[in-house]
């Protein structure tokens, strides 16, 4: 068996980043990971825009004394060119995000003024400075500037800025096309009736779920019987049509778990089988000949569903070139352990009374319990030979919803 770590390392090591590359709708980008740099096709802004409501003056007049001002009488909005502010008026009213007007350089808000019968009268001992409540052309960039490089991941604040640079369409690293693979006879599924010696199928769709919360959307569910012929074949074909491949039962030592004999048929190279970890010692991770990285997750809920966040997500992460941020939380209260291996345990997550993210284990009936699990927010790791874990430790900790 191989360590934790270790198992993380061949894992990582084994994965090439992916430099398949798609456009797609910018509305259809969201937590994409950019394939491609976005550069500025103008200055942003493209005018001396207008930052506070008010009126737009010339310095100078402010400079000679002048506190009160003649209004002229088109107000300068967004969205429509400059006026030009003529000699027999002081200022003309304006409004956010309008261009600034011609002849004027400086902007006052309205809190600062006293407006009677056309005319700005400034308040007190209002302080104005040179060109004052002004956004200038340019300041926040120029044209051919790069603003978000390839490999940032896409959300709100980066589809805002593609949109106002004019791109409807973004080049993207794609996303794998993932087999989700449920093998056992006592499997049925969801919408089937079970006999009492069967179960319906569940690990496949909380494998899906969790690919989509990650946004991870193109996967498939299929359920393959212990039977070696269809197994052989059945592999062999999805292997030839999909980029990843996620495997729930079938991998442990039974009598018809077929998984391992069937994929060394298939010529897959084993990288390792069996983690020291509990639960989901069983655990299988290879490669095909034509490169399609293969998890075979142990069968029980809690087993599979561990395995395939602390092992398949960050992998996955790694071939979409997306960063993986490792979280962490703090202990709430001391506990003990039993055996020597790198322990995963669902934990419930809070904040305590200093306000740090803390968790309190959640107890379970072992790795086939997943209705315990509904209490949990994650899981926590624990490094192998640990026999006493103290209140207040910082730990690894995985959680269910991103």
């Amino acid at each position: 068996m191989v360590s934790v770590d270790e198992a993380e390392k061949i894992i990582l090591d084994s994965i090439i980043n992916t430099d398949l590359v798609e456009d797609i709708s910018l509305v259809n980008c969201y937590n994409r990971v950019l394939a491609e740099d976005i550069k500025a096709d103008r200055e942003q802004p493209p005018f001396d825009r207008v930052a506070m409501d008010g009126i737009a003056i010339p310095y100078k007049l402010f400079e000679k004394g002048l506190r009160k001002f003649r209004i002229q009488k088109n107000i300068q909005r967004a969205g429509i060119p400059s006026y030009t502010l003529e000699d027999n008026f002081d200022c003309i009213e304006v409004m956010t995000g309008a261009k600034m007007p011609n002849n004027t350089d400086t902007v006052i808000k309205y809190e600062d003024l006293i407006i009677e019968n056309n005319v700005a009268y400034l308040k007190g001992n209002i302080k104005v400075d040179y060109k004052q409540n002004i956004h200038f052309k340019g300041s926040d960039y120029s044209k051919n500037q790069i603003l978000l490089q390839k490999g940032v991941k896409i959300g709100p604040i980066q589809t805002s800025i593609i949109a106002s640079i004019g791109k409807s369409k973004v080049k993207v690293f794609k996303i794998p096309n993932i087999a989700i693979i449920a093998t056992g006879d006592e499997l049925v599924d969801i919408d089937k009736e079970p006999l009492d010696y069967q179960i319906r199928m569940s690990n496949a769709y909380a494998i899906q779920c969790g690919l989509v919360n990650n946004n991870f959307i193109n996967s498939q569910i299929f359920h393959l019987n212990d039977d070696k012929d269809i197994l052989l074949n059945k592999m062999r074909d999805i292997l030839n049509n999909f980029d990843f491949l996620i495997m729930s039962g079938g991998v442990s030592v039974g009598k018809f778990d077929f998984i391992p004999e069937i994929l060394k048929t298939l010529e897959v190279k084993e990288f390792f089988h069996k983690v020291k970890q509990k639960p989901g010692k069983p655990l299988f991770f290879g490669k095909s000949k034509n490169n399609v990285p293969i998890f075979g997750l142990p069968g029980n809920p809690i087993s599979t569903i561990v395995c395939f966040y602390r092992y398949v997500i960050p992998c996955l992460y790694k071939i979409c070139n997306k960063k993986y941020f490792q979280k962490y939380v703090t202990i709430y209260h001391d506990f003990n352990l039993k055996n020597q291996l790198t322990n995963f345990l669902p934990v419930k997550t809070f904040y305590d009374d200093n306000y740090n993210f803390s968790a309190s284990v959640i107890k379970t009936n072992g790795s086939g319990d997943y209705y315990s699990a509904f209490e949990s927010n994650g899981f926590i790791e624990i490094k192998e030979n640990t026999n006493f874990v103290k209140a207040g430790t910082i730990l690894k900790y995985f959680e269910w919803n991103i």
